[in-house]
C-alpha cells in the first residue's frame, strides 16, 4: 500500500511539473512584445525629463530633447517623455522609421510652452 501511495505522489509531482512547464512555454510564445524593447525615463540635473530605449541591455536611443522641434525643447514631465518614447517603441515594433513628427506630438497631447 505504501508503494502505491508513493507511486501516486510521484506521478502527481511529475504531472504538476509537466503542466507548469507547458503553461510557461505557452505564455512565453503568446507574448508578442517579447522583443526586449524597454523604455526608461530619467530626470536630469536641470529637472528636464528624457527617455532611453533599450533592446535588452543595449542602449538604442537616448532622447534628451523633444524630437521634431527645432532648437532644444525639453520634456517638462515624465508622462510626456513616456508617451513619446512609447510612440517610438510602437514604430520600432511595426518595423517603420522611429522618427517623431509634429503630428505625433500633437496626437500625444504634447504642448510646447513658449
Amino acid at each position: 500500500m505504501k508503494k502505491f501511495k508513493l507511486k501516486l505522489i510521484g506521478i502527481g509531482v511529475i504531472l504538476f511539473t509537466a503542466i507548469t512547464l507547458l503553461s510557461i512555454g505557452i505564455l512565453k510564445t503568446a507574448d508578442s512584445n517579447n522583443d526586449g524593447l524597454i523604455l526608461k525615463t530619467h530626470q536630469d540635473e536641470h529637472q528636464h525629463w528624457y527617455y532611453e530605449i533599450y533592446s535588452y541591455d543595449k542602449l538604442l536611443i537616448k532622447q534628451l530633447t523633444i524630437p521634431a522641434i527645432e532648437g532644444s525643447h525639453y520634456f517638462d514631465d515624465q508622462l510626456s517623455a513616456q508617451q513619446v518614447g512609447n510612440i517610438v517603441i510602437d514604430k520600432l515594433r511595426k518595423g517603420i522609421s522611429p522618427s517623431i513628427s509634429l503630428n505625433d506630438l500633437q496626437n500625444a497631447g504634447i504642448v510646447l510652452q513658449k
